[in-house]
């Protein structure tokens, strides 16, 4: 019993879901006839619900073609209840969603379709000049002899509305000569826009054109088509004069309108007839009307497809500037490392020769140190154990003093230790009877921030000042002063000596030169009797 129970539970699942498949598919092969051929806008109402579902559906898949059907439709449905700005809007967002397609003939296929309609809709909202661009798409891209047809009879139309008559026989001509190839309903529309030109035209042909094409829209029962025949024959024997049978059509073309009770039909009808019974100021009325209606309609047109347009340029100008921007980034990002290999190889060079120097300075320091002044303290030891002259042994003695203060001045600095006090001890070097030496808050400088060639080349500018100031500046004092901010140091020197216009060479060009290889920075001031001062900024 329970694989019984089983086996019919599945069976009555399978039947639901084919009933249920099977409902969509009516339902859509339904309102697909509705849309091409609607019977009362209730239908039309009822079509548009239900493809607006199915298109939120599509898009919700992620199915663009379906979602491009579904589109085309409801613009189709909004065209003819009117709402031409809704059409165009449905129009334009098939366009968009052409782009996530990947079969160029499908691509193709919907491109022709959409310009066609967009055509349509233009010629509805009298912009001639957009709905003759958007025919002119479309035909270019046409190979069937049908859909030439058709393109050429709207273009037709579009002149038949400006009554450049001649023009649009052309295009109904060529239209008609592929009407062998043509459905009977396509046949009749070109048959009918040929009779009516010629008859604007007043050419022979026209009545029987005329009357043909409201024969095979009779055949068919194509009422919308029946409606347009009779009042293209309205309109053929009101300029023949015969207002009567003109009213005839008028009147014939109403009561089909009432049958498909469609509002675009009705109004149209019953404004012929208006136009036939009215008094002259009625028919100015009218005229001046329709002219405020159109007026309002392109008004209130929202320009979708302009707004389309400019969305593409501007999607194409971002391409085209990112690819713009990329290269000029990558361009000055290559000149960047250039630069900064070339700025590093300086650097790494000035350095280098830095060390070099301060290396040379030291083995010179030391060679002095080793050889000459171990010599002339032999020599003076040998000329006290002969009891040379005192005036000698001084002149020698200045000479070694001389010498050792050469190697002083150039000898290894101990810069990994504490280094204020190595400072410190050069500076008091420089203190003595004539020359008072004040350094204020070196103590609080923090030297772990500075590298040791940052404190090699501190230590040879400050030994640079010092020296000149004993050699030149006459001065009774010497004011130091050091203040730290992160990685950044000022101190500033300060004497009361005599003072010199500033003249960059010699020791005072060789402590700008040592400064700026480390990216540093000393300025002077000073005046005769005015005192030296130098501003050291690292």
């Amino acid at each position: 019993m329970k694989p019984t129970f089983i086996i019919l539970s599945f069976f009555f699942f399978g039947m639901v879901l084919h009933l249920h498949a099977q409902s969509k598919v009516d339902s859509l092969t339904y309102y697909y006839g509705v849309v091409n051929q609607p019977k009362s806008n209730i239908q039309l109402a009822k079509a548009y619900n239900f493809f607006t579902k199915q298109k939120e559906q599509s898009i919700k898949r992620k199915d663009i073609e379906k979602a491009v059907f579904h589109l085309r439709l409801l613009a189709s449905i909004e065209k003819k209840m009117g709402l031409l700005s809704d059409s165009e809007i449905s129009s334009v967002e098939a366009l968009r969603l052409l782009d996530g397609m990947t079969n160029p003939e499908m691509i193709k296929e919907n491109r022709i379709g959409i310009y066609n309609h967009l055509g349509i809709v233009y010629r509805s909202l009298d912009n001639f000049s957009k709905a003759l661009e958007f025919y002119s798409k479309s035909l270019e891209l046409v190979e069937d002899e049908a859909s030439k047809a058709t393109l050429l009879n709207n273009i037709g139309n579009l002149y038949l509305d400006k009554n450049e008559y001649s023009r649009a026989l052309v295009y109904f001509e060529e239209a008609y000569e592929k009407s062998p190839r043509l459905d009977l309903k396509m046949k009749a529309r070109v048959l009918d826009n040929l009779g009516l030109a010629q008859a604007k035209l007043t050419l022979p042909g026209a009545l029987s054109n005329l009357l043909e094409a409201l024969s095979l829209r009779k055949t068919i029962d194509y009422i919308p088509g029946v409606i347009t025949s009779y009042g293209h024959l309205s309109d053929y024997y009101l300029d023949k004069g015969d207002r009567e049978t003109a009213q005839d059509y008028a009147q014939k073309a109403l009561e089909q309108a009432k049958q498909l009770n469609n509002p675009q039909y009705l109004e149209s009808t019953l404004a012929t007839l208006v136009l036939l019974n009215g008094t002259p100021e009625v028919v100015q009325y009218k005229k001046l009307r329709d002219s405020l209606e159109k007026a309002s309609v392109r008004a209130k047109d929202n320009f979708e497809y302009y707004r389309y347009q400019f969305s593409e340029q501007q999607r194409l100008f971002e391409e085209s500037e990112f690819k713009r921007q990329k290269l000029f980034l990558t361009l000055i990002l290559v000149i960047l490392v250039f630069v900064a290999i070339y700025v590093v190889g300086r650097v790494k060079h000035n350095k280098e020769k830095l060390l070099k120097v301060y290396e040379t300075e030291t083995r010179i320091s030391k060679k002095v140190h080793d050889e000459v002044a171990n010599d002339m303290y032999q020599i003076m030891a040998k000329l006290q154990a002969n009891n040379e002259t005192e005036e000698v042994l001084d002149h020698l003695e200045a000479v070694y003093r001389k010498t050792r203060d050469i190697s002083k001045e150039h000898s290894e600095i101990d810069v990994e230790g504490n280094f204020s006090e190595t400072l410190m001890e050069l500076l008091k070097g420089f203190n003595n009877d004539e020359v008072r030496v004040i350094v204020q808050s070196i103590s609080k400088v923090d030297w772990r921030h500075f590298s040791n060639l940052q404190k090699t080349t501190i230590y040879r500018v400050l030994q640079e000042l010092m020296v000149n100031m004993r050699k030149h500046s006459r001065a009774s004092y010497v004011v130091l002063k050091f203040e730290q901010k992160g990685k950044s140091m000022a101190i500033q020197y300060t004497d009361n000596g005599v003072g010199t216009a500033i003249y960059k060479k010699g020791g005072l060009q060789n402590t700008e030169n040592r400064m700026k290889s480390i990216k540093g920075s000393i300025t002077f001031e000073s005046n005769n009797d005015a005192g030296f001062k130098a501003s050291i900024r690292i």
